[in-house]
């Protein structure tokens, strides 16, 4: 087994990282400049106006989600991680993680009923 040094792991890190924000940052760009041009075409071609979107979704419980997992947070802090202090990073990131893909599915619910997607 070939051990490398620290350095070559955080500069791999580095250039991976610069590698895949140019990726996304060039084909956000490219995505966003074809949706433009695909609906100027499209209002061009029919003629329309601008047309009103729906109206402004209700504000989803997210200040609720977020609120309620620093309390579970806090609460595991004030239980178990007392007694096994090693879960405390553990439970923070389970946590965090789920509330995070709690919070991707509300933003896909509501571009879903905004028609976006």
């Amino acid at each position: 087994m070939i051990a490398y040094p620290v350095l070559n792991g955080l500069a791999r890190l580095v250039v991976k990282f610069e590698e895949y924000s140019l990726a996304g940052i060039t084909c956000s760009f490219l995505g966003q400049t074809l949706a433009n041009t695909a609906i100027n075409a499209s209002r061009s071609l029919n003629s329309q106006e601008d047309v009103d979107g729906p109206p402004p979704p209700r504000p989803p419980p997210a200040g609720k989600t977020a609120l309620s997992v620093y309390g579970i947070e806090r609460l595991w802090e004030l239980t178990v991680a007392k007694k096994i202090p090693a879960t405390k990073y553990l439970a923070t990131f389970i946590t965090r993680f789920l509330n995070n893909v709690y919070g991707a599915s509300q933003l896909i619910d509501l571009a879903r009923w905004a028609g976006i997607q």
